[in-house]
């Protein structure tokens, strides 16, 4: 989304671009809501609500760069983390954070990404700072220089599509005139957005001859991504429950009961990528020291995930 687009727009070719075989339904969403750029200001700010009957969603560009921030950060774990978690799989030995120094490169830049993340959270309105590593993104995608920086992008559509997905079913549940439900609706958004991108991948690969698995893979990564925004753009503490909100632990868990069932495989891409980010998250919060032993990469992203659940 940029300055001089229409916001209604934006959210169309968004959800559309992520879940073209949905069209009726995205665009049943456009008669039921209405999207708003808001004036720039710090934090990641997007309020649901309903004016006139009609759920209405407000957000900032800057909650976009945000989103596509955290994406480009979270594909560099990979870098940080999967040689770590591959080559200790391949010879069964346990996962051992003693190895972080000898991957001081890829380390330093995922470091230094989220500090720009936290920067760019904090700064005042109307001062966006930018890494200059980092792509921008414009109409054309013409900063996007490889492929790794598209499959990012990609993967960073499918967060932000998540991201207005659970905000789009909060602003219809005002406009019904129904009472917040706190975590219990917090936990049923966030349903909502991943069953929309997820429910219908055998439809999308069909009509396009893709293996259903590969679609199913890119956009549970994608929805992951979303959760990690959650956890990415606040601070540690918003780690545990509030009265309004659940856990990150509780909402990852949620994405890992609708997912387990097709992506069987326990050493699946999706298990290696989740893992990478939640344990470069670990890390970069000193939430976990010395040695895991592991017996494949969804035992190791189990174990990482339980280390963060709240007391």
């Amino acid at each position: 989304m940029n300055d001089h687009s229409n916001a209604d727009e934006d959210a169309k070719a968004l959800l559309l671009g992520t879940a073209p075989e949905r069209p009726a339904d995205v665009e049943d969403l456009l008669r039921s809501v209405e999207y708003k750029r808001a004036h720039d200001r710090p934090a990641l700010h997007l309020e649901a609500t309903a004016f006139f009957g009609r759920g209405l969603v407000v957000l900032t560009n800057r909650t976009m760069q945000q989103i596509w921030l955290i994406a480009y950060l979270s594909w560099k774990t990979l870098h940080e983390q999967s040689g770590f978690v591959i080559v200790a799989l391949a010879r069964k030995l346990p996962y051992d954070t003693s190895l972080y120094k000898k991957n001081d490169r890829y380390i330093g830049q995922v470091d230094r990404l989220g500090q720009a993340l936290t920067d760019l959270r904090t700064a005042d309105a109307g001062s966006n700072p930018w890494p200059s590593d980092v792509p921008r993104l414009d109409p054309d995608l013409s900063e996007l220089r490889d492929e790794e920086d598209r499959a990012a992008y990609d993967l960073g559509c499918f967060a932000a599509a998540f991201v207005l997905l659970h905000e789009t079913r909060h602003a219809i549940k005002r406009a019904q005139g129904d009472e917040y439900g706190g975590v219990a609706e917090e936990l049923e958004c966030d349903r909502y957005a991943i069953t929309f991108l997820l429910d219908r991948c055998d439809q999308y690969a069909g009509q396009n001859n893709y293996e259903p698995i590969r679609v199913l893979r890119k956009r549970a990564m994608g929805v992951f991504l979303g959760l990690a925004v959650t956890f990415e753009s606040t601070e540690l503490g918003l780690w545990l429950p509030s009265d309004s909100h659940p856990s990150a632990y509780v909402r990852i868990q949620q994405l890992v009961r609708i997912v387990e069932a097709n992506i069987t495989d326990p050493n699946d891409d999706f298990w290696l990528f989740a893992t990478c980010v939640l344990l470069s998250k670990a890390r970069r919060d000193n939430q976990i020291h010395g040695t895991i032993p592991f017996q494949t990469t969804r035992s190791l992203f189990d174990m990482v995930l339980e280390l963060m659940q709240p007391d």
